[in-house]
């Protein structure tokens, strides 16, 4: 009795697995992508609660986290967070 009904169920599901794949087939990637949105507007939220971020917030930050990561390259010279940061504080 358990083995059969197991296997209708498992018929069941691949038959509407199935239906799903035809009649909507976007389904799984629109609701990765909804997923996705909802935590990035958390993590937007939370990072709101904190106050106003601006640009020279972002840029110390990453000086901070990656001193050494390039921040401009032109043409022969390239400077980093720290190069850029020393020559703006000092």
């Amino acid at each position: 009795m358990i083995p059969l009904l197991f296997s209708s169920v498992l018929a069941g599901l691949l038959a509407l697995l199935l239906y799903q794949r035809t009649v909507y087939p976007f389904f799984w990637v629109d609701l990765i992508y909804y997923l996705k949105l909802r935590r990035y507007g958390k993590s937007l939220q939370a990072r709101m609660k904190s106050g106003i971020i601006t640009y020279l917030d972002c840029f110390l930050h990453q000086a901070r986290k990656n001193p050494n990561k390039p921040f401009i390259i032109f043409e022969s010279q390239t400077l980093s967070y720290r190069d850029v940061d020393r020559r703006v504080t000092g």
